[in-house]
């Protein structure tokens, strides 16, 4: 899924197809008379006038719904910590400030994630996008660079080549991720 605009109480969203997995979908407007409109998965920004869209690779069929303090809370997840770094990073490019992404230990596997990073899904309800990695994540940031559309973890802030992401390392799991699958 790839979000782009949100205007008024409207999202567009796009739903890109799996053929090929890449981190950003192109939309390139016709330049001339009687030239097509194109979308096209890709890993990096190479091209202009286009536009870009981030996408968040994520299971829409396999959502897990948990109690929630009043409410519920929906589990997404996500193919990779990076899709959601890159999403909160550019959020926080829109919203003018970044929310921080959560990591704890689940299961002996290290789980990253972030809540309401697609808030114009949700309705108003509660949704926690997360990964699942073996990787041991001993780090303060998760920090993106946009000159390579990567993201890798940092102990200190201060490149400034990077947008930071703060991390939150919690002592235990969420007691709403209790019995989810590793």
């Amino acid at each position: 899924m790839a979000i782009g605009e949100a205007f008024e109480s409207k999202a567009i969203c796009y739903y890109v197809p799996y053929e090929k997995r890449a981190d950003l979908l192109e939309y390139r407007v016709p330049q001339a008379h009687g030239e097509k409109e194109t979308a096209e998965a890709v890993d990096r920004i190479e091209r202009q006038p286009s536009h870009y869209v981030n996408i968040i690779d994520i299971g829409l069929k396999d959502i897990i719904r948990k109690k929630f303090g009043k409410g519920e809370v929906a589990l997404l997840r996500a193919a990779g910590y990076e899709d959601i770094v890159r999403a909160l990073v550019k959020r926080g490019m829109r919203d003018e400030y970044i929310t921080h992404i959560y990591s704890f230990v689940h299961k002996g596997f290290r789980v990253v994630g972030a809540f309401d990073i697609v808030e114009e899904l949700q309705n108003g309800r509660k949704a926690f996008y997360y990964s699942v990695s073996t990787n041991n994540i001993d780090a303060a940031f998760a920090r993106y660079s946009y000159a390579d559309n990567r993201v890798d973890f940092s102990k200190t802030f201060g490149e400034h080549n990077y947008m930071y992401v703060k991390i939150i390392n919690l002592a235990e799991p969420f007691p709403f991720f209790d019995n989810v699958p590793a």
